[in-house]
This record gives structure tokens, sequence and C-alpha cells, in this order.
């Protein structure tokens, strides 16, 4: 810094600079919001899919409480798009009838006529004893019979079903509906372990809006580890070892606060004070711009339903434990295009909210599934606080809940939201645990590197990336011994049940497979189901979509505004002051080490598909980049600031840390 009258003009400018920046990233923000906010439920509703998926959704309503299995007659040939859209059909058909069996059938093109009588012909040769509660005929009409009904559901698609009601049916005496209560009870068990297991630790200087986010995914994380201990002891998935655990964390708080003394704080947190860049006005423009970004991801689970691989992937294992009690689903090979050996926790999260409220409706996994969503928010929100200041922290989680990709992803069924909260949690206590020195810590920063990987299969990265970081200290003498292997032993004991699972049950992972279901094969085309190109020579298309994304503006999705470009610049202020020596990084080295693993790991993916590559970007890179997008823009908001030269924490040596655990 130079003296005061050069520096004055100086910091003016720059505070000027980075006050219209943020305010163009509101508008810019508040635009895309508020465009793809009024077009979510539209565009869902306007889906050439949504009329088959309502038309399965029709039929299972129709057939409850009727016994018997499923039958789809489905002509053939098909042109490729229509065979496409048939097994697709299918797949949808088998989720909403689970666990109702499906028989399919391949009928010859004819008059639907020949078809219904070659069906009904089919099902009496499989020698089956029952009559099928259905007989839904794809791509064309139904004929009736005498004792049943024909109902056209969709364009394309009919059915008969039997009017007759099975005599045990109807009968049961009405019951007051206590759904909503049960599922209150279900989810606070799961904030209350969080809660416990963070208290009897000593985790609690953070804002409150980071202490419950924090309940909730250690609550979550806690919930899946122990059911799956359950599942690899008594092949069972059951409630009761969640309470359990409930219980065992409560006395381990109760002990911890009685006999030896409740840990102090771990530290008197003082936030860092606002940058004066950011105004009344453009505070007032970020809480604002938080408010419709929630309004919008509630608007979209309201209006739009469970994407593909929502359903097909994470809430068809949800809806399977509900129905089974067990794995049997993920025993058999005919799922696989569920990817059988991804992680549980997201699934087992939708099933502990099924069986609370006695139901699987697909909008009661989308509501539980906003809870990562803001969980997200409030840890951005949290880690911003920690590095840059109040107002910085509203302008961030601002910008984050209103990026088009989080309102469709906060109800779209899928892990990316969950990953994106874990791996932001872990850069909130490896912050927490550099500025405090507390060894317990390094528990919870185990647990959540745990949740990344039990979230999504790329959820290792940070894993590795914080093991490498804590073993490169160890040799080097700037960890201690005890915390390193303190995290490490947490995080691998909680993915061990999880482990023992696909082991036993023979889940190889077919992440770097070829296509696992025909509808992958015909979404690819033909003769693009295997990439040939060499790793090196996929470099230049996979910078090219990342181009194309992140500069994609309204009503193209996704839209990013200029979430990216602060980050960005962010960074390259970070980079000037270090190299002049003004300030003292160490700080930051949290978030840029969970940020890099994670795009090392997702570049290393797109290298090594063997799918075809522009089919594998088109389908998830703005899931990507939405994972790494929050920690990027903390790390942007913090070099913007500054305020790491003013205001580094507290940053203690060994000793400092040794002498503070052990008080």
């Amino acid at each position: 810094m130079t003296d005061r009258g050069a520096g004055a003009p100086s910091g003016a400018r720059r505070r000027s600079l980075i006050a219209l920046l943020f305010a163009v990233a509101l508008a810019v923000g508040f635009a895309n919001a508020s465009v793809f906010t009024g077009r979510a439920i539209a565009r869902a509703r306007s889906d050439h899919r949504g009329a088959r998926e309502r038309a399965a959704k029709d039929i299972a309503r129709a057939l409850e409480g009727k016994q018997g299995h499923i039958v789809l007659a489905i002509p053939e040939p098909l042109p490729a798009e229509a065979r496409l859209q048939a097994l697709a059909f299918e797949l949808r058909l088998r989720y909403e009838c689970y666990p109702r069996s499906l028989l399919v059938l391949r009928v010859p093109s004819t008059s639907p006529q020949s078809r219904a009588a070659d069906a009904r012909y089919r099902v009496s040769e499989t020698g089956s004893q029952r009559r099928p509660a259905a007989i839904v005929l794809y791509r064309g009409e139904m004929v009736a019979e005498p004792g049943w009904a024909v109902r056209r559901y969709a364009e394309g698609v009919a059915a008969i079903r039997e009017t007759r009601t099975p005599s045990d049916a109807g009968n049961e005496p009405p019951t007051r509906d206590w759904r909503f209560g049960r599922l209150a009870v279900g989810l606070g068990a799961l904030y209350a372990l969080g809660a416990c297991l963070c208290a009897a630790i000593g985790l609690s200087a953070l804002p409150w809006p980071v202490r419950v986010a924090l309940w909730h995914l250690i609550g979550s994380l806690s919930m899946a580890v122990v059911v799956s201990a359950g599942l690899v002891i008594t092949d069972r998935i059951m409630v009761w070892p969640t309470y359990a655990a409930l219980l065992l964390s409560a006395a381990t708080d109760w002990f911890v606060r009685v006999r030896t003394g409740r840990p102090a704080s771990v530290r008197n947190h003082r936030p860092v004070p606002a940058d004066a860049a950011l105004g009344r006005s453009v505070s007032m423009a970020a809480y604002a711009l938080l408010a419709l970004g929630v309004v919008g991801m509630i608007a979209a689970c309201i209006g739009a339903g469970i994407s593909w691989d929502g359903w097909t992937i994470w809430q068809f294992k949800a809806r399977a434990f509900f129905h089974d009690g067990d794995a049997r689903f993920l025993a058999q090979a005919a799922h696989d295009f569920a990817h059988r050996d991804y992680p549980l926790l997201v699934p087992l999260h939708s099933w502990w909210a099924y069986v609370h409220a006695g139901t699987d409706n697909d909008k009661l996994a989308q509501a539980v599934g906003l809870l990562f969503a803001a969980d997200l928010v409030a840890l951005t929100y949290g880690l911003t606080c920690m590095l840059s200041g109040n107002r910085c922290a509203v302008f961030a989680a601002a910008l984050v809940a209103a990026q088009p990709a989080v309102i469709r992803h906060a109800s779209s069924g899928y892990a990316d939201a969950p990953l994106a909260a874990f791996l932001v949690a872990v850069a909130v206590l490896l912050v927490e645990r550099h500025q405090a020195g507390h060894l317990r810590l390094s528990g919870l920063v185990g647990l959540a590197l745990a949740g990344c990987l039990l979230t999504k299969n790329e959820g290792a990265a940070a894993l590795l990336g914080v093991g490498a970081l804590m073993i490169s200290g160890m040799i080097l003498g700037q960890v201690r011994l005890r915390a390193a292997l303190l995290t490490l032993a947490v995080a691998l004991a909680c993915v061990t049940p999880w482990w023992a699972t696909k082991h036993r049950l023979d889940l190889r992972s077919d992440m770097l497979g070829g296509a696992t279901y025909p509808v992958v094969e015909a979404s690819q085309g033909p003769g693009r189901d295997v990439e040939r190109r060499r790793p090196l020579e996929r470099v230049p298309v996979i910078l090219e979509a990342i181009g194309q994304s992140l500069t994609s503006v309204g009503p193209r999705y996704p839209a990013w505004g200029l979430a990216w470009v602060i980050a960005a610049v962010g960074v390259w202020a970070l980079w000037r002051m270090r190299r002049s020596g003004r300030t003292d990084l160490r700080i930051f080295r949290a978030p840029l080490l969970v940020l890099g693993a994670q795009a090392l790991a997702c570049t290393a993916a797109y290298m090594a598909t063997p799918h075809a590559l522009e089919w594998h970007l088109r389908t998830s890179l703005d899931r990507l980049m939405m994972q790494a997008l929050p920690l990027a823009l903390v790390v942007g908001i913090g070099g913007l600031t500054g305020h790491a030269a003013s205001q580094p924490g507290r940053v203690l040596d060994e000793d400092g840390l040794e002498s503070e655990s052990s008080r």
C-alpha cells in the first residue's frame, strides 16, 4: 500500500468499479431469474414427454387397490425417434407402477384391434395364472371387452383395465391424516441428529443459518451411514437405527456438557466488516434478488416435475426402498438403467421422507430436496461472511440462489445441489478449523468429506484432494498427525458401509462403461455410442463447450450472468495480492483446494469417458459447473473486496493449535 495521498484515490476508484460490477451482476441476475422463473412451469408442461409421463401417472392412479401385473404392448417396427420415446414411456410406467411388475410385449404394427388381440393372446401364452390389472397399448386405440373399461390417457397411449374391485379393497375405515406431522417429526430428527453431533464437538460460533444448514447435512449423512450399516448387517433398510443414533448422539452431547463441561465456542465469531463498495442500495438489491431466487425455486418445485435422471437414477431407488424395505432393487441387473452403483444419500433422504409421510409422492421428494438448495445458499452466505463480510455474503448468496441452474436443480431430483452443498460445507469447516485451531473440528471435516462421496461418485475428488493435502502437510510438518488421522479416519469409517454394500451386491462402477440402457444408445444417435477420440484430442471440444456455456444468455439455458466473471476477476486479484506480498492467502486454501480438485475430477471424467463426448457435455456440463460456482464466487468476491489483506483472521501456528486444543 502506498501513502495516504496516493492510495485514497486508487481505493475510491477500486470501490467504484467493484460497486458497478456488483450492481450490473445483480441486474443481470434479476433478468435471468425472472425469465427462468416465469418459463420453468411452461417449459415443463410443454415438453413432448410430459403427456406420456402424465399418462403413466394416470394409469398408476387408476390401478390403485387392484391386483395383478401390467402388460405394455409396443408395436414393431418403429422409427428411431418413436422407439426412443416408447422406451422412455416404458421406464416411466415402471417407475409410476412400482412395485407392480411390468410385462413388455412387442406386437406387430397392425390395426388396434389386432394389436389388442395379439397382446391378450401373448399374455395367455406366458402361462400366467392371474389376469393382468391392465393392458396398455402404446400408440393406438384399445377395444373394450365385457367387464373392462377403456380410457385414452394421452396421445398414442390407451389402456384397458378391469372394472371389478377386489373384495378386500374399499372397506378400510376412515383414518385421520397425520402425514404432515409424521413428516415434520422425521425431518426434525435429522436436524436434531446433526445438531447433537455439532454441539458435542463444539461448533457453535458460526452464524445461525450456517449452523442450521450443517445440522441438516450432518444429520442426513449420519442417517445414510447408519441405514447402510444396517443394510449390510440385516439386509433390511430400517428406520430405528437412525433414532438409536439420535439417542446416542444426544447422550454424548449431555455427557460432554454435564460431566466434562461443554466445549467453549470454537472462537468468538467476528464477522469481517462490510466493504464500503457495497452500499445500502446494492445490499437491498441483493436481498431482493435472494427473495426472487427463493420464489423461483418454490415455483419450479410446484410447476415442474422431476427430471429424467432425477427419477430414473435417484428417486426410483427411493421408491423401491420404500416399497421393498430392502436392497433387492440394487441386486437386479435389469435395473442397470438406474446406475445401481451410485451412492445412496439422496435416495435415502427421499426414502426417509416417504416412510414418515406414508406415501411416495414425487412432490414430496421435490419439497424435501429444496432443503439441500437452502443449505447451499446458507453455506455460501456463511463462507463469504467469514472471508469478506456480511454485505458481500448476502450478495454471494443472492447470486447463487438466482442462478437458473440452481433454481432448476433445487427440485429436479438430481444429486448435484446436495453435492454442491457438501462441497461448500467442507470449505466452511476447513476455514473454521484454520481460524480457530480446534482439533475436534477435524472430525466434522471428515463427516463433510464423507458426505461428498456418499452423494455422488465425483465427490471422491474432494476427499482425495483434502487427504493429499493433509498427508503432504504431515510430511512437511505443517499439519499435526492427530488432525489428519482424525479427518481421514472419520471419512473412511462413514463410507465403509456403502463400500461393503457395493462389494456384497457386486455393484461395479459404470461411470466409464458403455451405454447401460437402450434409451442412452438411442439418445446418442447411431454410431455415436462410443467415443473414439484420444483424451488429449477432446480438450478443444471440452473448452469450446465450457466457453459456449459461459457466454450463453437467456432465453438460452443456462445463463450464468456475471457470476463467473466475478470469480475470474477475483482470482486474478488474489494472485496479484499474493505476488505483491500484501496478504496471507492461507485462509483461501480450503475453497481453492476443493474447487480445484472438483474441476480436475470433472475434466478427467470428460477426457476418459467412452460415451459420445458431445452428448456427455450436453447432458451434464451445466450441473458440474453449478457444483463449482459457489466456491468460485466466494473466492472471487474475497479477492475483489480485498478483506484478506486487512483481516486475515486468526492464523495460528502448530504450537498455538496444540495449546488451544489442550485447554
